[in-house]
């Protein structure tokens, strides 16, 4: 009977131990064929900005790299955050991937959610923004951003920025009322319809990427007032940044960044993170990149990425309290 019961006891070890190395030979047989199958690339915001536009260049080049279709989704809504749930809650197939940047940290701050890159598979920073720099009208009775500075000091409240809560450009306006650059606060959604609020006249100053905005500055329906980046723009040399004018807590370089969900084969999340990195290195993608935003190639992977964003993280949640929206 003893006997009996060994055998048996060892017959089912060994189907066990059977059906485990089928099951990860399988794993590992799926992990090796991936991709299997089109990408999506999530863009928590509208087409047609800076973001969108990134990401749609990525994933031209993406598509010949890894064989299969690349395919720009955008997930829009509360300042990025739905898109960015819509990763987060994704399967961890290597099929959905974040196509982000730093207002990632802006929303956690805000309070609109309570992730942040640390709760994703960061593959790679792809993209570093040349400069979002702040814009008014052509016929606005303003030259300078002292000239703006001066106006909301004499009526606070009375100039307008346009901002998209819980985004970076939400940041820059909260940092510059508190230090005194008193202007009323307004939400106006993405980069895309911050210009057509500011040419319709709904809006008195936006903050927008030079990229998209050079044209208007050439015809004279805007002008360009100050840089929110950390340097001047090579392209717009006359235009200060906001730390030489006095207000070095609105500095923020615009970093874009790709992740999957967590959970995702660290196989999968470096396969995309050399693609990218194929891209950034591309001659062709770098021409294309600086003529439509003046972008130089930038490119940084894995936990590289992810401290340069937890560095952003760090001095952004100093401004929690004040960018509540709730």
């Amino acid at each position: 009977m003893i006997t009996k019961n060994r055998s048996f006891g060892i017959g089912l070890l060994l189907v066990f131990l059977a059906a485990s190395l089928f099951a990860n030979g399988e794993q590992e047989q799926s992990e090796k064929a991936w991709p299997a199958k089109s990408v999506q690339i999530v863009v928590a915001f509208n087409p047609g900005g800076d973001t969108d536009y990134n990401a749609r260049v990525y994933a031209k080049y993406l598509k010949d790299i890894l064989g299969v279709p690349v395919v720009v989704t955008n997930v829009t809504g509360s300042g990025g955050t739905i898109g960015m749930r819509h990763v987060l809650d994704s399967d961890p197939d290597g099929y959905t991937v974040l196509w982000h940047h730093s207002a990632m940290m802006v929303s956690e701050a805000a309070g609109l959610w309570d992730k942040n890159a640390n709760d994703y598979e960061i593959s790679c920073i792809g993209a570093k923004s040349a400069g979002v720099l702040l814009y008014a009208d052509g016929s606005a009775p303003y030259n300078s951003f002292d000239d703006v500075v001066a106006a909301t000091k004499k009526t606070p409240d009375a100039i307008t920025f346009a901002a998209n809560t819980g985004a970076t450009t939400y940041l820059a306006g909260v940092t510059l009322y508190e230090q005194g650059v008193k202007f009323k606060l307004a939400d106006f959604g993405g980069g895309s319809d911050r210009l057509a609020a500011l040419m319709g006249g709904h809006v008195d100053i936006i903050p927008n990427a030079y990229g998209m905005m050079k044209d208007y500055i050439d015809s004279g329906d805007v002008k360009a007032l100050a840089s929110l980046g950390s340097e001047r723009i090579e392209e717009a040399p006359d235009v200060p940044t906001v730390a030489e004018l006095g207000f070095p807590d609105s500095t923020l370089d615009m970093l874009y960044f790709f992740a999957f969900p967590k959970g995702t084969s660290r196989e999968i999340v470096e396969t995309w993170a050399d693609a990218a990195e194929e891209v950034a290195k591309n001659p062709q993608y770098q021409e294309e990149i600086h003529k439509a935003y003046f972008q130089k190639p930038f490119y940084l992977r894995g936990n590289d990425a992810l401290d340069a964003l937890n560095g952003q993280r760090e001095v952004i949640m100093k401004y929690a309290e004040l960018l509540k929206v709730n």
